[in-house]
């Protein structure tokens, strides 16, 4: 199977401060932060959470030519998680989702859209 990251995609993290009720059941107050990496998948057209080892994975795959998969060090459940959300393209892709994602990436790649005045 061969594939190729997306351009289209965009990282940043979230972090999200809670009150910790067990602390709270005792008497204190404390705020606990849950730190989250999310991925915008333009592909997709929403935001995924990604693991930080998804993450490194992803900065290893090429944009601009396709690469076999099993040359990636990806999981098996990251390479599923990553193609079905639109983090990574697959050349000869079966699923309509995939297909589809294909497509919108070579239009967008060739509408050059970042460079529309």
């Amino acid at each position: 199977m061969k594939l190729k990251k997306t351009k289209f995609l965009f990282f940043y993290h979230r972090n999200n401060k809670f009150i910790n009720f067990d602390k709270l059941l005792k008497g204190e107050v404390q705020l606990n932060q849950d730190k989250q990496l999310l991925c915008i998948a333009i592909l997709l057209g929403d935001e995924v959470p990604i693991s930080d080892r998804l993450f490194e994975q992803l900065k290893n795959i090429p944009l601009d030519k396709w690469i076999d998969s099993k040359t990636t060090l990806l999981s098996k459940d990251d390479l599923e998680f990553a193609i079905e959300n639109g983090l990574l393209i697959l050349n000869n892709a079966n699923s309509p989702k995939s297909q589809l994602f294909k497509k919108r990436d070579e239009i967008l790649t060739n509408e050059n859209w970042k460079n529309k005045t």
